[in-house]
């Protein structure tokens, strides 16, 4: 059967790669949808709107050396939702700090506040500086000082 551009067919998604989905069409015949042939909104990953074994409808786009370009936007029967209840949700883990307190009655010497507010600056300086290694590395290429 010869495959007409612009016509609507039934397939049957057979494979998802990172660039789109592979459909087996009710003629046998292999096609790809493009991921920016796969719904109207922004597709970021093709697995949250389609899965393998997937009956779609799609529309023939381009027929070009059994290279067989499909469409699944705007084609009546394909209710097409991002899959979002599946994915488990990524939380936040928050950094929690105990502190010790003082006594509220206690006076403090100039000293005492001294050494509190050092210590403090010392640890908030460490995390700083933590967290900058994290994100760009450790700083060192090659040999030490």
């Amino acid at each position: 059967m010869q495959i007409e551009v612009n016509s609507i067919m039934d397939g049957e998604i057979t494979t998802i790669k990172d660039f789109g989905a592979f459909v087996k069409l009710s003629t046998g015949d292999m096609g790809l949808v493009h991921i920016s042939e796969i719904a109207d909104t922004y597709v970021k990953d093709v697995k949250e709107f389609v899965s393998v074994g997937q009956a779609v409808k799609v529309k023939v786009i381009k027929v070009e050396n059994k290279k067989i370009a499909l469409s699944m936007k705007n084609v009546e029967g394909n209710n097409l939702v991002k899959r979002e209840e599946n994915k488990p949700r990524r939380e936040r883990v928050q950094r929690v700090h105990f502190e010790r307190k003082e006594p509220e009655n206690k006076v403090l010497t100039f000293e005492d506040m001294m050494s509190r507010f050092k210590k403090t600056s010392d640890e908030k300086m460490y995390e700083y500086k933590r967290a900058a290694e994290v994100k760009h590395g450790s700083g060192r290429r090659g040999g030490s000082k």
